[in-house]
C-alpha cells in the first residue's frame, strides 16, 4: 500500500533517529589544524604566493529535528534524515575568518526509481555546502562503518594525517618545522 510522508512536521524525542552512520557527528567539534594554500599573487606579478596559517577551527552539527520529505515521482515518498553544519576555520595568531561553511548532509534510504541500494551495514549520504566566495558542492556517497583511524589511499600511497606522499619539499624548505604543525587527533577533541 501506498505511504505517503505525512504533511505535518513533528520533532522527535530522539532527534538523531533517522541519521544512522551519520548520528554521532552530532555536537560541536574544536581543535587546531594547519592551513595551506597556493593562490594568485597579482601584487608581486608571479604565478602564486604561498599562504601558511595556524589555524582554529569549530565544527557544528545540528540534527534536523524530524524527516524531510522527498516527493515521490516514480515511487512513494520518502523520508530523508539530516545535520545541518557551520565550519568555520580562523586564523589561530590573528583571529581573523579564512573559511566559512554552512551546509547539510543527509542519509537516503534505498530507492526504486531511480533504483538505487546498498548493503544494510553501509548508507546512501550526500553533503551539500556552500562557501561563502562563490562556491557550492553537492557531493554524494556510501558511508560504511568502520574502527580506529581512517585509512586514506590514492592509488597505492596510504595516507596517515600527517604523512602526505604528494608533497615533493620537506616541511623545512617551506620555513615551516615539523614542531610547529599542530597535531590533532580525535581523542584531543572534546565529546559533543
Amino acid at each position: 500500500m501506498a505511504t505517503r510522508v505525512p504533511s505535518g512536521r513533528f520533532a522527535s524525542s530522539d532527534i538523531t533517529l533517522g541519521l544512522g552512520l551519520l548520528a554521532e557527528l552530532a555536537g560541536t567539534w574544536k581543535g587546531h589544524g594547519f592551513n595551506l594554500i597556493a593562490r594568485p599573487d597579482f601584487h608581486d606579478k608571479t604565478d602564486l604566493y604561498l599562504q601558511l596559517n595556524h589555524t582554529h577551527e569549530t565544527l557544528e552539527f545540528n540534527p534536523i529535528s524530524s524527516p524531510v520529505p522527498n516527493r515521490g515521482f516514480g515511487q512513494d515518498d520518502i523520508k530523508l534524515f539530516g545535520l545541518t553544519y557551520l565550519q568555520k576555520i580562523n586564523d589561530a595568531g590573528h583571529d581573523g575568518a579564512l573559511h566559512i561553511e554552512p551546509g547539510m548532509w543527509v542519509t537516503q534510504p534505498d530507492t526504486t526509481f531511480p533504483s538505487e541500494s546498498v548493503p544494510k551495514s553501509q548508507q546512501l549520504v550526500f553533503r551539500m555546502g556552500t562557501i561563502p566566495h562563490g562556491n557550492a558542492i553537492l557531493v554524494s556517497g556510501i558511508a560504511s562503518p568502520f574502527r580506529g583511524t581512517p585509512v586514506l589511499r590514492s592509488g597505492s600511497s596510504q595516507y596517515n594525517f600527517s604523512l602526505f606522499p604528494s608533497m615533493k619539499l620537506p616541511a623545512a624548505s617551506c620555513g615551516v618545522s615539523q614542531n610547529s604543525i599542530p597535531k590533532t587527533s580525535r581523542k584531543e577533541r572534546p565529546t559533543p
